[in-house]
């Protein structure tokens, strides 16, 4: 599958492919092929820009010749609460994608899908699902798990579903067996499974599932890859967002009810002592080395693979070319640190504040610092309509700090000085505005490089994930982060508007204070 542009300082920084020298067989990363057991996707929305409504197409690939069973979780972009969840059996080499899609300007999110492959709920067909005029069915986002006994203190409304970012968890492979589950998601001559009613009923008070959850399945094996587009049909854009993929997250059937809410992205070691669904190989300083975090909080060996001191982009904003620049910044893991059980009352490293913090509702802040320079490398200014602390080169810091509020959030660069809507590529609802000026003239710049920095190695400050078994604490925020551009065209021919879009991966730093931690032993091979 073609790679987009990707910083080779990500690849440098965080991933190890599992056939890399000096890999153990079992450690989990991010898999630098795209293949894995686990998909986070930063990002989907509905939202409504400048140029009406988006819909996001998700793709997700079965690379391998063995059948399997997933799930997929849309996560909202404010606490990272659940909002949808569909279970997929994927054949051999099969490919699903789905639409996720608005309904109204305000309305949840929905998702529904054209794909023949077995889901549930059954998106095409379910007579519980609510049907479109083409005769398909869909499933509209919820609000349940942030309202009522689950309410977090955040807006409860159905506005919150409609931009956040997704996971995908395999939960494993589907073998023959007694139950004939691979029978029952197999094509028949039309392309259509024989009996998908099968593997929703496995669930039911006694279905073969409900008694032994691992029946017909076997282990995840990876080989999974995914992709997700924003679209804007009206402004004839589309982005491609690739999923991270974590290989050798874990090595047992995953398998559970839906109703459980299950698997995430803490059952590392949830389920127990495995050392080798705990154990996390980064390249640090450019030596292989495994982070253990068996027995500690469950979701840091995840976030260890995502942890980041400082992330890099550029940003376009010239107005000649009708740019517009966001950058998307995604914290995946935030949720088990910031609210819930799995927290109490306080946040859990690196995280500082809980959700929602007293006196603001519904906001877990993370503060960051910016830097900024033209394509030349001369420093930039950044004085939006109130100001941030870290953003002014060259003169002390105002008082009032800089703070990303949600789970997923969009900074929206030079759209405030050029009088655009808020966030006018993504329309995000709660974006953050960063304007930067030429120090010398005071001139809006119209391109250049930025970077936000989480904490500050060399002087031993800023948030760290908490230490792993040898002592070792990664510095920064675990974060996904992406730059989205469109340009707009007047002068391809008279009468003729061209618009054109991209979204580029962020490039990443990531340090960790001394330990006792030892480098994995590097192979021959």
């Amino acid at each position: 599958m073609k790679k987009s542009l990707l910083g080779s300082a990500l690849i440098a920084a965080l991933a190890s492919s599992g056939l890399a020298a000096g890999t153990p067989e079992r450690a989990m990363h991010l898999s630098r092929d795209g293949l894995g057991q686990v998909l986070v996707f930063p990002y989907y929305t509905v939202n409504s820009s400048g140029f009406g409504a988006q819909q996001t197409l998700v793709s997700i690939v079965n690379t391998t010749d063995r059948a399997k069973a997933a799930r997929l979780f849309f996560y909202e972009g404010r606490n990272g609460r659940p909002v949808a969840t569909v279970t997929l059996y994927l054949m051999p080499f099969d490919t699903w994608t789905a639409a996720v899609f608005p309904l109204s300007d305000t309305g949840p999110a929905n998702i529904t899908t054209f794909d023949l492959s077995c889901t549930d709920p059954d998106l095409r067909q379910s007579n519980t699902l609510p049907e479109l005029a083409n005769g398909n069915h869909y499933l509209p986002f919820s609000n349940a798990s942030y309202t009522g006994t689950q309410n977090d203190s955040g807006p409860d409304d159905l506005a919150r579903t409609r931009e956040g970012h997704l996971v995908l968890i395999e939960l494993g492979e589907i073998v023959a067996g007694g139950n004939e589950t691979l029978a029952a998601i197999t094509p028949d001559e039309t392309g259509a499974p024989a009996a998908c009613v099968q593997v929703a009923n496995a669930w039911s008070p006694n279905g073969y599932w409900t008694n032994n959850r691992i029946a017909d399945l076997e282990p995840p094996g990876g080989g999974l890859s995914g992709s997700a587009y924003p679209i804007n049909a009206l402004n004839g854009t589309m982005q491609l967002i690739e999923a991270d993929a974590i290989a050798n997250f874990y090595d047992r059937v995953l398998n559970e009810s839906p109703a459980l809410g299950g698997p995430t992205l803490s059952t590392p070691t949830d389920a127990g002592p495995i050392p080798s669904a705990a154990s996390v190989e980064l390249i640090m300083d450019g030596v292989p080395t495994t982070l253990n975090y068996v027995g500690i909080f469950p979701v840091d060996a995840v976030s260890a693979l995502f942890m980041a001191e400082s992330i890099y982009n550029d940003f376009v904003a010239t107005e000649s070319l009708g740019g517009a620049s966001e950058w998307v910044v995604t914290f995946p893991t935030k949720r088990y640190y910031v609210t819930g059980s799995e927290t109490g009352i306080q946040a859990v490293e690196p995280f500082t504040n809980a959700f929602p913090i007293e006196g603001d509702r519904g906001t877990a802040p993370v503060g960051f610092g910016v830097e900024a320079w033209t394509r030349d490398g001369l420093p930039l200014d950044c004085i939006p309509p109130y100001s941030y602390s870290g953003c002014i080169i060259g003169v002390p810091p105002p008082s009032e700090p800089m703070q990303l509020n949600f789970v997923t959030n969009v900074i929206s660069i030079n759209q405030n000085e050029r009088g655009l809507p808020q966030s006018a590529i993504l329309g995000a609802t709660q974006s953050f505005p960063i304007d930067f000026f030429d120090i010398f003239d005071g001139g809006t710049v119209p391109e250049g490089g930025m970077t936000i920095r989480f904490a500050d190695s060399s002087a031993g400050t800023g948030p760290r994930l908490l230490p792993d078994q040898s002592g070792r604490r990664l510095y920064g925020m675990p974060v996904q982060a992406f730059w989205v551009a469109s340009y707009t065209n007047t002068a391809v021919v008279p009468g003729v508007l061209a618009n054109y879009s991209e979204a580029v991966k962020h490039a990443v730093r990531q340090t960790a204070t001394p330990g006792t931690a030892q480098p994995a032993a590097v192979s021959a091979k």
